[in-house]
């Protein structure tokens, strides 16, 4: 009783964030503790980690023995596809570091039984504008799949509880966040520190969460295999990758925060897949794949990397077969979207 009294106060915040997703106010989500305001700082977290007890160490956790401060990227010739630090079994928690004079946060859940021996594949998770990382979470599921299926979660933490995502949204974008050194940053310190396989990086996120997936993946390629926006389009534009990504989107036909016919009326879901299917060189039309119920999935045919949408008849703004996201329009149970884009994953890792 008690964790549905909770989920549904989650639920209710979220709803309340959520509901602003495309208009310049609505700016009143919960935050959870340590969110970033608008100006990128955050409430006296001053360390590179904070542990789950609420002390705080300088690295991943009282062991690491890193510096606090800047972390300054791998040069990408020290990169090769070898996993990070195997053989040492360290935990998640919460975890900071500065990024163009910002701290910045995120959180890290590993399965329960990972001991740093064999190299786990990693899905980064971004939340909506106003929303928060519990409820990303709650609403994803990725944490409790991630347990089952055997790869780690990483929860960014947006400025002011939004991303720039191209032409959207909030504090990030008004400010001109580089959300993308953000992510690179934190892939290079959880790809040093953790036992992490460098081809299995893949990327999510719902509504403002799901544009930057979309752009992350335009401008770090090289970084990511596959990404499975929820709710989103590409708002970055037509891109050019370095690398070919393969692609996965979700969206409701009936979504009214997140138009499917277009944003602000002029770039729709179709336009952002055939951009993704041009960048991908795919060589034929979409075709329908599978039907499950008033899930339709499509790919498109001939491509270097896959390139496939799934549309939910009637859906509106929501994870499919994830928690309900109250007022926000119908969900489905007809597909989960967190099981089909991880069987997504699992088949398009990068090349090695």
């Amino acid at each position: 009783m008690l964790r549905r009294e909770l989920s549904a106060i989650a639920l209710l915040l979220l709803t309340h964030g959520c509901s602003g997703e495309l208009m310049e106010h609505g700016d009143g989500g919960m935050r959870d503790s340590g969110e970033l305001d608008a100006s990128g700082a955050s409430d006296a977290r001053n360390d590179t980690a904070i542990s789950d007890d609420g002390g705080t160490d300088t690295g991943t956790n009282a062991d690491a023995g890193q510096d606090s401060g800047q972390d300054a990227s791998l040069d990408a010739r020290e990169r090769d596809a070898s996993p990070g630090e195997c053989g040492v079994a360290r935990d998640g928690g919460t975890f900071a570091l500065m990024v163009d004079g910002r701290e910045r946060r995120y959180e890290l859940d590993l399965p329960p039984d990972y001991e740093g021996r064999e190299a786990l594949p990693l899905v980064i998770a971004f939340h909506g504008r106003n929303s928060n990382i519990a409820q990303q979470r709650l609403v994803s599921g990725l944490s409790e799949l991630g347990a089952t299926e055997g790869f780690a979660v990483a929860y960014p933490a947006g400025v002011g509880d939004t991303w720039n995502g191209g032409l959207c949204c909030g504090a990030a974008m008004s400010a001109g966040v580089d959300d993308v050194a953000f992510i690179t940053e934190m892939l290079d310190r959880i790809e040093r520190e953790y036992c992490i396989d460098r081809q299995r990086v893949f990327a999510t996120g719902l509504s403002n969460g799901a544009f930057m997936a979309h752009r992350l993946a335009c401008e770090a390629s090289e970084r990511i295999a596959a990404i499975a926006p929820v709710a989103g389009m590409n708002l970055y534009g037509a891109c050019d990758p370095a690398e070919p990504v393969a692609v996965l989107h979700f969206h409701g036909d009936s979504d009214r925060i997140v138009s499917y016919d277009g944003y602000l009326g002029f770039y729709s879901v179709e336009d952002s897949m055939r951009d993704w299917a041009e960048a991908n060189e795919c060589d034929g039309p979409s075709e329908e794949t599978r039907r499950l119920g008033e899930v339709r999935c499509e790919a498109f045919r001939g491509c270097t990397r896959a390139t496939e949408l799934c549309t939910v008849e009637g859906g509106g703004h929501q994870w499919p077969g994830g928690q309900d996201i109250p007022f926000l329009g119908h969900n489905t149970d007809d597909i989960s979207a967190s099981e089909a884009m991880w069987a997504f994953f699992e088949a398009h890792p990068k090349s090695r």
